[in-house]
């Protein structure tokens, strides 16, 4: 029987077994740092407000000041405690590979450690794996809090719309991530507060769009995207039905969708990962016209060099390409029984 061949991130992640708690808490207090950071910036603004208003008085702007200094003394404590946690866990990681490299090679034939020079040895159990000390001290917990935090802010993040907040929960419910406190953020976003907002967005007639008006197939298929893992509650399943009703409505009879006077291979591949992600059979006969599917549609798209294109007598096209073949992606995994384009828990 062939033996599955370990990926190189979880054989890296094996060595981090001792100091998983530390890195964590790393994780963690980077977190809080990035939170702490813009607080300075909001007493200042609420400094501001207050001169604007004319309602300054010296024990308001003491009062924000020392709120500001906080927020300052959060960053930096935080950033320091999450650096040397990271550190720490970072070394410790290098520690074991190492240790791991040298067993193997007392283990290794004689002859073939010989026959190797010190100095290619030297730069495999030193520099080389010195190498991992940036990514795994550095990139591992600042950026992860600097991609989350974001997210914990609801009004920012839905500046844009309903498909801010559906990206919003696409991206956390990718790793099933926890959402960040936010103290510098004006509305702090849960993932309740992300699915009222998709829902509050609905039109009359069931469907989203960006600006108001008629439903928009694009949008009402990532809002269906991002409703998919809370279909346990009754408003956003009787959302979601509406939502595929509207979609199945507007389905041509050659299988695809026209917005704004023009087909889209992009429309299609939307409505195909939202149907995945919603456990809807690709055949369901809702969307089956005159015997095209959304599949049979969207192949009709591809170019000879097997990209995709944007409309359908149009030159093949980046974008078209990329949601083209990741809608292909969510097809295999439906018909293989798969977990979802967007959870992806299994290769």
């Amino acid at each position: 029987m062939k033996q599955q061949k370990k990926s190189w991130v979880k054989t890296l992640l094996s060595f981090a077994e001792p100091c998983k708690g530390k890195m964590i808490l790393s994780v963690l207090c980077a977190i809080f740092s990035v939170a702490g950071g813009f607080i300075p910036f909001w007493a200042v603004y609420k400094i501001l407000l207050l001169f604007i208003n004319r309602t300054a008085t010296g024990n308001d702007i003491l009062l924000w000041c020392l709120v500001g200094v906080g927020g300052y003394l959060i960053r930096v404590l935080c950033f320091g405690i999450s650096t040397i946690l990271a550190h720490i866990s970072a070394y410790t990681i290098l520690e074991g590979i190492r240790l791991k490299i040298a067993n193997r090679l007392m283990k290794a034939p004689l002859g073939e450690v010989m026959r190797r020079r010190i100095g290619y040895l030297k730069n495999i159990i030193m520099d080389k794996v010195e190498d991992l000390e940036p990514p795994l001290a550095h990139v591992i917990p600042e950026l992860t809090s600097n991609l989350l935090l974001p997210l914990a802010d609801l009004k920012k993040t839905t500046a844009q719309g309903v498909n801010g907040a559906a990206f919003a929960l696409l991206a956390l419910d990718s790793g099933a991530y926890d959402i960040p406190e936010n103290t510098a953020g004006t509305t702090q976003a849960t993932r309740d507060g992300y699915v009222d907002y998709i829902l509050n967005a609905e039109l009359p007639g069931g469907g989203w769009s960006f600006a108001g008006g008629d439903a928009e197939t694009d949008i009402t298929a990532m809002a269906l995207q991002a409703l998919a893992k809370y279909c346990d509650r009754q408003d956003v399943a009787d959302a979601v039905e509406r939502g595929l009703t509207v979609l199945s409505q507007q389905q041509e009879e050659n299988g695809g969708f026209v917005a704004y006077d023009s087909e889209s291979s992009e429309s299609i591949a939307q409505v195909i990962v939202a149907l995945t992600e919603l456990g809807v059979s690709l055949t369901d006969s809702r969307f089956v016209k005159s015997g095209n599917t959304l599949v049979s549609r969207l192949l009709e798209f591809r170019t000879e060099n097997g990209a995709f294109r944007h409309i359908l007598d149009g030159e093949e096209d980046v974008m078209a390409t990329e949601q083209g073949f990741y809608a292909l992606v969510a097809v295999s995994r439906a018909e293989q029984g798969k977990s979802t384009l967007y959870t992806m828990t299994e290769t």
